[in-house]
């Protein structure tokens, strides 16, 4: 004998009454009769197992509300179950997106990444202000005779000549302007009682630097002298009395501008 599992919406009234009818009879099911409605096999404790209705309908309450089908073992003995699962249906639409979830906390700091490449150089920054104007200590300016000087006549000398005319080749031509400070003059031979006048000139005009020598020495004299760029500079030699002197050496102190 084959035994078979039926859906329960899908037999015979009448065979599924039989059939539930011997088995409920197996059990001592109680029988009841419901007259116009149809017959019911009950348990003996008076649950429904299977209503038979005058339309020809067959309820079987163990199936519950989703239905289910009607199981035969290979004894004959029939029962009721959910049957095999359904294959999964397909899925839903996707929910709507959830509330953002708090903050966590921050993580600890990453190492230090190289060095990056060096940036554009910056704008040029404004000018400083203008620095105290220098101050010169002073330069020396030499000059000499280079020979004997027979002072007769006034004598003009310069850096390394002399001359009885105050031509430009005889002075010193200053390379920028500036202040003359101290003049120094040295006569290496001179015979007393005579003596001799060294005035310095700027150009062709004598300058308040002047001083006089008696007999061999020296002399000089200070003060505050203004030149120009390329001014010539040079030293006036003249005698008290006609007298010859061998050689004549002098300084100046310059502040340049």
């Amino acid at each position: 004998m084959t035994h078979r599992a039926h859906r329960a919406s899908g037999l015979r009234p009448l065979g599924v009454a039989m059939s539930l009818l011997l088995s409920g009879m197996t059990a001592h099911a109680q029988v009841s009769l419901s007259g116009a409605n149809g017959v019911a096999i009950k348990t003996p404790g008076g649950s429904v197992i299977t209503g038979f209705s005058n339309d020809g309908s067959v309820t079987v309450p163990a199936l519950g509300p989703t239905g289910g089908y009607v199981i035969a073992d290979p004894a004959g003995k029939l029962s009721v179950g959910a049957g095999p699962t359904g294959p999964a249906g397909a899925a839903g639409p996707a929910g709507p997106t959830g509330a953002v979830g708090p903050t966590g906390s921050t993580g600890e700091a990453g190492a230090i990444g190289p060095t990056g490449p060096m940036g554009p150089t910056g704008a040029t920054g404004n000018v400083g202000p203008t620095g105290p104007a220098a101050v010169s200590s002073g330069v020396p300016v030499f000059g000499t005779s280079g020979a004997d000087v027979g002072i007769t006549t006034p004598n003009y000398i310069g850096m390394a000549s002399m001359g009885v005319t105050s031509d430009v080749e005889r002075g010193i031509l200053m390379p920028t302007s500036g202040t003359i400070q101290t003049l120094r003059v040295r006569v290496s031979f001179l015979t007393p009682p005579l003596g001799a006048i060294f005035t310095l000139y700027v150009g062709s005009n004598p300058t308040p630097l002047s001083c006089s020598v008696q007999a061999s020495g020296t002399c000089g004299a200070t003060g505050s002298v203004v030149f120009a760029t390329g001014d010539s500079v040079m030293l006036k030699a003249d005698a008290v009395f006609p007298v010859i002197v061998r050689r004549v050496a002098w300084s100046l102190k310059v502040a340049y501008d």
